[in-house]
């Protein structure tokens, strides 16, 4: 998906939420104020690699600082491969969560994220077709 994009999406929790890829606190400060211009409900992604480039720390501060943190504007952490990644952002307080990787493991890391009350998403959101 492209930075910036936004595309409506109704998969998993973040059912009716526009997703939203950031890869910077400006992008997000920026996608925060236009959802709340037009009233929309957003999903803030992070960006393909960012986690292993920022880490999770970084990240959850970031969309932190850009207003990520209420219902209607939520934020999700794709954490590629990384299992590391997942449980660090876990106990750091992330509550969206993406892993792709070995099925055990991912179904093990879906499990922590439901019994820590967050939202594992299986499938990030999908950019929209672009008309040909």
């Amino acid at each position: 998906m492209a930075r910036g994009h936004t595309a409506p999406w109704t998969g998993g929790a973040g059912g009716g939420l526009t997703p939203r890829v950031v890869e910077t606190l400006e992008e997000a400060r920026a996608a925060v104020a236009e959802a709340r211009r037009c009233n929309r409900a957003i999903l803030l992604v992070t960006a393909p690699g960012a986690c292993a480039r920022l880490g999770p720390a970084y990240l959850l501060e970031m969309m932190r600082q850009a207003g990520a943190d209420t219902p209607s504007l939520r934020a999700l952490i794709d954490c590629g491969p990384d299992a590391g990644y997942a449980m660090l952002a876990l106990r750091l307080g992330w509550r969206d969560i993406h892993l792709k990787g070995e099925p055990s493991i991912v179904a093990r890391i879906a499990d922590m994220t439901r019994t820590s009350g967050g939202t594992f998403h299986h499938e990030l959101p999908a950019p929209p077709q672009r008309p040909r």
